[in-house]
């Protein structure tokens, strides 16, 4: 009968190499892992700062239109104040169009109370137009001309866009 048996110590030798191979590949991972996550820190540290600033939403209109400190303070205040008001508009154009659908859910033809409820849409949703665009030249006159005219080139489809939803203001 021949000798089936592995010495102990080649057997003890082998798992120790497994071992230390299993040792190294994770450890590999988790260092190329820990790197990964700081480099991910590392490079979103300026956007983090900027999403937790009370500006966040406006950082964009700084970069893009390239806005000094007093431009971008004089656009801020524009905005804040516009921003309460917009959102009064959005209520309302949600109101009238919550208005309508029930008008049109009661009856089965065009009534008077459905025209009256179009008309309330239209009427809400026409001076909501006046005064984005109002205030969108408004922030344009606080840019540079080629950035104010840049400016308006891009706002004007906010204002022009057919069937935007209600919840979709500037001030979001």
């Amino acid at each position: 009968m021949s000798n089936l048996s592995i010495p102990i110590g080649r057997l003890l030798s082998s798992n120790r190499r497994i071992l230390l191979a299993l040792g190294i590949l994770l450890g590999s991972i988790a260092l190329g892992y820990g790197a990964y996550l700081i480099c991910a820190f590392v490079g979103t540290a300026e956007v983090r700062s900027v999403a937790a600033g009370s500006d966040s939403g406006l950082v964009w209109l700084r970069k893009e239109f390239h806005l000094n400190d007093a431009q971008f303070q004089r656009i801020k205040t524009l905005h804040t104040a516009y921003a309460e008001r917009c959102d009064l508009m959005c209520q309302r154009i949600m109101d009238a169009n919550t208005a309508l659908d029930s008008a049109i859910s009661r009856n089965k033809q065009v009534t008077p109370e459905i025209q009256q409820a179009i008309t309330e849409v239209a009427r809400v949703q026409q001076e909501c137009q006046q005064a984005m665009l109002a205030h969108i030249y408004e922030v344009s006159a606080q840019m540079d001309p080629n950035e104010g005219a840049r400016y308006l080139q891009m706002m004007k489809h906010k204002v022009m866009q057919p069937g935007q939803a209600s919840g979709a203001a500037i001030s979001q």
